[in-house]
């Protein structure tokens, strides 16, 4: 099976280089056809035509095997795991309400903010590969799933469950559409696998409410963002200028739980988990933890896994130039989501998956910071 998946992904990968080749090839082409007289125009664009007909029929067996390959691998949530709520504690009711004042906001935001397509089966997100315009859709769309899911009140939100779930499903369809992975122009830049993780989630979630082709294209931009971090060096701060790694580390961990979570059998999936642990506990590694041989964090000490570290040793993150709590609030919000993620897909969370969550809520809820006097920054 091994030899297989690798064979696959040889296979896959040799496709992509011929269509770039290829590409290349037909761009000199007609350059040099241009040029020629009428006669070796004839000539050549039989000859064109020709290499076109075989590269079709070379292609597209290749195409129809990988079409519908992965979104018919994806392991759905098993709902009826979860059953009724009998007694709704506090917090349920709060969050209820939480829930429903963002539920309310995305819908209504997404109404003036973007144009649905002609079709009305999408969102016309902007087609910007920037945090202020993607983000934005990718953050309601996973609020707006959640909150249907969990079937909050629709009258809390004001809004019927399927206006809602229409407007998450075209969220999410019209942000997939941009992306690289789908002929698009977002992804792969320094925040994407936060959105690209939103964006699998969401569409995890109300996996039965969207079509086959947006099922495609969430499972190949999830898959895409994945793999850049196959061999990546993951940075550190270890102390030098205003901007730490911790939270850039832990949000890219986002997209890789939901590919593991969501695509098991895929053939990187083994190269997914080994990063995701790296980047979990590089994230919020303190300079001590460098000479810890023990316990071990998924199969690894402390001192095997880092290399650098992240936050200061009291706990404290500095970006922006100063000691940041929302940017050490982050941990939760970014890797510690997988703690959902994992679960949903009936998965044991990582060891590392919570890496010195413990030093920085203390930090956050009991260290007292005097001001003045204080040291820089």
């Amino acid at each position: 099976r091994q030899h297989c998946r690798r064979l696959v992904k040889l296979v896959f990968n040799a496709f992509d280089k011929i269509s770039e080749f290829s590409c290349r090839c037909f761009e000199e082409l007609i350059m040099f056809f241009n040029r020629v007289n009428g006669k070796s125009q004839m000539y050549i664009k039989k000859r064109i035509v020709a290499a076109l007909s075989i590269l079709v029929v070379v292609m597209l067996p290749t195409q129809s095997i990988f079409a519908g390959q992965l979104a018919s691998t994806v392991r759905t949530i098993d709902w009826s795991r979860f059953g009724p709520v009998k007694k709704p504690s506090e917090e349920l009711v709060l969050s209820s309400k939480i829930n429903a004042n963002a539920a309310r906001y995305a819908h209504v935001w997404a109404a003036q903010k973007d144009k649905s397509s002609a079709s009305n089966d999408r969102d016309l997100v902007p087609y910007i590969n920037h945090e202020y315009e993607i983000r934005p859709a990718t953050t309601a769309a996973v609020g707006l799933a959640a909150t249907i899911i969990t079937e909050v009140d629709p009258e809390m939100i004001g809004v019927s469950r399927e206006d809602l779930t229409q407007t998450a499903v075209k969220l999410i369809k019209g942000a997939a559409a941009i992306h690289k992975s789908n002929g698009g122009n977002l992804g792969h830049v320094w925040q994407s696998p936060l959105w690209a993780g939103q964006l699998g989630r969401a569409a995890w979630m109300l996996w039965d409410k969207i079509d086959q082709e947006t099922r495609e294209m969430i499972c190949r931009l999830v898959a895409y963002e994945s793999d850049v971090f196959i061999g990546y060096n993951v940075p550190y701060w270890n102390g030098v200028g205003g901007d730490s790694k911790a939270e850039e580390n832990s949000w890219r961990t986002m997209v890789i739980q939901q590919a593991v979570a969501m695509m098991p059998n895929h053939p990187n999936v083994q190269q997914w988990k080994e990063i995701i642990c790296e980047l979990q506990m590089r994230a919020y590694s303190l300079e001590v933890d460098m000479a810890k041989t023990t316990p071990l964090y998924d199969g690894k000490s402390p001192a095997d896994w880092l290399k650098g570290y992240n936050i200061r040793d009291d706990g404290a993150i500095v970006n922006h130039d100063i000691i940041h709590n929302a940017y050490m609030t982050s941990f939760a919000h970014c890797q510690m989501s997988g703690f959902l993620i994992f679960s949903l897909a009936g998965m044991p969370s990582p060891e590392s998956i919570d890496f010195n969550f413990d030093v920085i809520y203390e930090t956050l809820v009991v260290r007292q910071f005097d001001s003045p006097p204080y040291v820089a920054p």
